[in-house]
């Protein structure tokens, strides 16, 4: 949805339920303000804030491949 990975540094352990309204594409084509982009969302809603870095991230690399035989 934020069109890469999250990288949490927070440093909370577990799991949390939470509920977070956020604007949608669809809800910012036709101009609702009144529900928030999924930045401001997380900031105003949890006290968070996501801000944009770069990071280590897994990379997997196919270096050969064939097709499979008829057996």
């Amino acid at each position: 949805m934020l069109d890469r990975p999250a990288i949490d540094l927070t440093g909370l352990k577990g799991r949390f339920d939470i509920h977070l309204e956020f604007a949608t594409i669809d809800s910012l084509d036709t101009g609702d303000a009144s529900v928030p982009f999924v930045f401001t969302a997380i900031q105003e809603q949890l006290g968070r804030k996501l801000s944009v870095a770069t990071g280590p991230v897994e990379v997997h690399l196919i270096d050969h491949m064939e097709r499979p035989s008829e057996n």
